[in-house]
């Protein structure tokens, strides 16, 4: 009876590992992609903290610099939502759409004191445009806003389209522990000096599923986009986060992640360094 109940056993859990090898070894297409008269919502918080110090190298520099306010903290937050609607696809397959700005709030603070926003006002701000049936890209066509000129119509236009298509699956299926990788450029902005420019390397490892959700881990390197000959720039700093991928309705739920960045500056005078740490999240919903 003992033998008989072990070798049931055995093949019990000879089946349960040969099902697990086959859910492991099954590969899933991922593809952001809205579907026609739809209506999403996007909901995306950033805070940031960024520490800038200003060391003196020459004795010159370092009298001048005891009348600055270094060092200097640089708190921000930014909230937004986003409504987008979908309408019927066209003859050619694809989806006309129209994005408004339902909220944008900006704020930053400096030393503890909170600056007033230079921001354009994006509430109620109408984008509308086209998603390519075969790249499933969105094309922003025209923006409306009241107050804003037509440069900033098409800065904003941009920076929604670059946004919105930032996050591009691979073109083949995607099996677990499958990882694929995006190069972003950013740039870190220093007083009083140029922006510098970096590549932020984002790794996506789809770790689990559980139908229909798709579970990614996220890991960030952070590498100097650009040489300055005057100065030497370094730059080191990373991350980790999290996405879950809704398979049903091809849409990430959230995205979360958190970075932390070392930047330094040596010019021939001073030492510039940037202490920076950032969270990310972003929640996407299909109504």
């Amino acid at each position: 009876m003992n033998s008989r109940w072990f070798l049931c056993l055995s093949l019990l859990l000879v089946s349960l590992s040969a099902q697990a090898c086959a859910d492991d070894s099954q590969r899933y297409l991922f593809q952001w992609s809205y579907a026609p008269s739809r209506t999403y919502a996007t909901n995306v918080s950033i805070q940031s903290s960024n520490y800038l110090t200003l060391e003196g190298k020459s004795e010159a520099a370092k009298e001048k610099l005891k009348q600055t306010e270094f060092p200097i903290q640089i708190v921000s937050t930014q909230t937004t939502r986003i409504i987008i609607t979908t309408d019927k696809a066209d003859e050619k397959g694809n989806i006309p759409f129209v994005s408004k700005v339902i909220e944008n709030t900006t704020s930053n603070t400096v030393g503890g004191k909170k600056l007033p926003s230079t921001q354009p006002a994006l509430e109620d701000t109408v984008f509308t445009g086209l998603i390519d049936q075969k790249t499933k890209r969105m094309n922003v066509l025209s923006v409306k806003s009241k107050g804003l000129t037509p440069q900033a119509e098409r800065t904003i236009a941009k920076a929604l389209d670059d946004a919105q298509n930032q996050l591009q699956f691979p073109a083949s299926p995607m099996k677990i522990g499958d990882s694929f990788a995006q190069r972003l450029k950013l740039q870190v902005p220093v007083p009083g000096l140029q922006p510098v420019d970096v590549f932020a390397v984002v790794k996506y490892t789809l770790r689990t599923i559980e139908a229909p959700i798709a579970f990614f881990d996220i890991s960030t390197n952070i590498e100097l986009a650009t040489k300055n000959t005057e100065m030497h720039i370094a730059v080191e700093g990373g991350g980790s986060g999290s996405m879950r991928f809704n398979l049903e309705d091809k849409l990430p739920m959230d995205y979360v992640t958190s970075e932390n960045m070392r930047l330094t500056m040596d010019a021939p005078e001073v030492r510039v360094t940037v202490k920076s740490n950032s969270n990310t999240r972003m929640e996407y919903m299909a109504k």
